[in-house]
């Protein structure tokens, strides 16, 4: 298996993605339990992503992130803004 090869400004984007879902998360008034559940991604894709812990890139494909936009009623662009 080959190894996995990310961005240089990895760490930078996904601790972007990982402030604004928090701020949205947050101005909806939604737990991080409510935000997975209605995502349908682990709780862990959750958890690892606002505390920053991006080492766990399975949990972070565009499926995962996008299915977090949506239950964030966000288009996911918005993420990357």
């Amino acid at each position: 298996m080959s190894e996995l090869h990310l961005p240089p400004d990895y760490a930078a984007r996904m601790r972007l993605v990982a402030t604004r879902v928090r701020e949205v998360r947050k101005s909806r008034g939604m737990t991080q339990e409510e935000l997975w559940q209605r995502a349908g991604v682990s709780r862990g894709t959750v958890q690892n992503l606002e505390a920053g812990r991006f080492d766990t890139v399975p949990n972070f494909t565009i499926d995962s992130i996008h299915a977090i936009a949506y239950a964030l009623e966000i288009e996911l662009s918005e993420l990357f803004a």
